[in-house]
């Protein structure tokens, strides 16, 4: 391989990786934006709170952000790391247990959804829907 098919194949991975945070980046903000849905779905109209509610069934999908986590992971060394004011950071060891706030706004959402009078009135929890929230309920320390 000749040193400039090196330095693209170089070139694209870096692409790959902007990209690949980009896109991270972009559904983190996804996460504060539906946190702030959530504090006004009494307010929003009876089939648009429907839709987030019933028919794309944002509080399992949330539960399930819950138990992956993905604001969480480890960098090449082994270290534990967080997503954190839209960059990656190392956790200090003593930090371990606290919540990062990405998690943090993702309890406050699943709280506020559970506790709107749309969730207290309309949300259905069947079988499934209680077995997940109980699930991840059942992790809150």
């Amino acid at each position: 391989m000749k040193g400039d098919e090196v330095a693209k194949l170089s070139q694209d991975a870096e692409i790959e990786h902007q990209r690949q945070t980009l896109e991270f980046s972009i559904q983190m903000s996804c996460i504060s934006l539906l946190r702030f849905i959530s504090d006004h779905i009494n307010d929003l109209s009876l089939s648009v709170a429907r839709q987030i509610m019933d028919e794309n069934d944002v509080l399992i999908i949330l539960v399930l952000l819950m138990e992956q986590k993905p604001w969480i992971a480890k960098n090449a060394k082994g270290q534990r790391i967080r997503f954190e004011n839209q960059k990656w950071e190392v956790i200090p060891p003593g930090e371990f247990t606290k919540v990062p706030k990405m998690e943090g706004q993702v309890w406050i959402t699943i709280f506020s959804l559970l506790a709107s009078e749309y969730g207290r009135k309309s949300y259905s929890i069947n079988g499934v829907r209680k077995d997940a929230l109980i699930k991840v309920l059942a992790n809150v320390h």
